[in-house]
């Protein structure tokens, strides 16, 4: 990505990469997908690209178990939303502006997480994950979820690769009722679902953006969970073209 991007290390913890135009009116954190390693995510590429030609600045970060040194073994939801905040807090403290949030699955339920408890200006979410914990028993099966609860541990296979999860993760997931939760946003949402998504229902941004005005809810054509397709991509930018609001 051609960019004036500046790159460098937060708390010796997360990776940062940002592009901020002088005096930015915005700022919007992007949130990767739970397994992403590094910067490259064609979403957020993507994304970044079309902020910078439109004057607003970006920052992209790695969570700590993600960065160049692996700081942390494992990656739960509480680290992923105590990484935003503290992204959130150097935003706020450094550039004094109003800070918008992305996040695609993972990195969406942390963002609607931040954005239940900081003042965001936008909020905009690909394929966020609301029902990981029926997700991973249904494709698991029954036998072998509650196997993982006695083990405490499994390894299981993503976009980067093989990586290990505690089941901490899914009592995490257990406690969040993120569906009820979500609908005390007030910021502007966008949110996009792929259509074949194999991992998230869309019924649950349907549902929100159905008795919620400020929840924009979207299908896209063709596009999975890992949202590579260009096309898809495209989609979700020319929908933010028309109709988002800053």
């Amino acid at each position: 990505m051609e960019t004036n991007s500046l790159f460098f290390t937060l708390n010796q913890t997360i990776d940062i990469r940002e592009d901020i135009p002088k005096n930015p009116t915005m700022i919007v954190i992007l949130s990767s997908g739970y397994s992403i390693i590094g910067f490259d995510e064609p979403i957020q590429v993507a994304l970044g690209e079309w902020l910078s030609k439109k004057g607003i600045g970006w920052i992209q970060y790695t969570f700590p178990a993600r960065n160049r040194n692996n700081t942390e073994k494992e990656l739960y939801l509480s680290g992923g939303i105590l990484s935003l905040m503290q992204l959130y807090d150097y935003a706020k403290d450094k550039y004094k502006t109003s800070i918008g949030l992305f996040g695609i699955s993972f990195g969406g339920n942390i963002s609607i997480e931040v954005a239940l408890a900081k003042k965001i200006e936008s909020l905009i979410l690909v394929n966020p994950v609301f029902d990981y914990v029926d997700f991973r028993r249904k494709q698991l099966g029954d036998g072998k979820f509650d196997l993982w609860n006695k083990n405490r541990s499994i390894v299981l296979n993503y976009q980067s690769g093989n990586l290990p999860l505690s089941f901490h993760f899914i009592e995490e997931c257990e406690k969040q009722d993120l569906e009820r939760r979500a609908e005390g946003i007030n910021c502007p949402v966008y949110a996009f679902q792929g259509e074949k998504d194999s991992i998230i229902n869309p019924c649950h941004i349907n549902k929100l953006s159905n008795i919620k005005d400020n929840w924009n809810a979207y299908t896209v054509p063709n596009a999975d969970h890992g949202f590579t397709d260009i096309e898809a991509i495209t989609y979700v930018l020319d929908r933010l073209d028309e109709d988002w609001v800053r």
